[in-house]
């Protein structure tokens, strides 16, 4: 179930944020989708630690980075500052 949620969602997502999969286990990582087809999708993500023990004050870090992410694309996209 985690792994099929985890496909769809960084199937619908957008850039930056497609082929972008984090992990539910004790250290949480993110991981990109590099295969193409479903089969091969699942196939790679079911070889990652899918522990479904949620460190949350980690997957928290990683929530803070993906902000960090959104705010960089959107000041680069608008112009601002030294990161256009």
């Amino acid at each position: 179930m985690a792994i099929a949620l985890s496909l769809l969602v960084s199937e619908v997502a957008a850039p930056p944020f497609n082929n972008l999969v984090c992990t539910f286990s004790a250290t949480p990582q993110l991981h990109v989708v590099k295969d193409d087809t479903l089969v091969a999708k699942v196939q790679e993500l079911s070889q990652l630690q899918w522990d479904m023990n949620t460190n949350i004050q980690v997957q928290s870090q990683h929530a803070f980075c993906i902000a960090g992410v959104v705010v960089w694309v959107y000041i680069r996209k608008e112009g601002w500052g030294p990161c256009a």
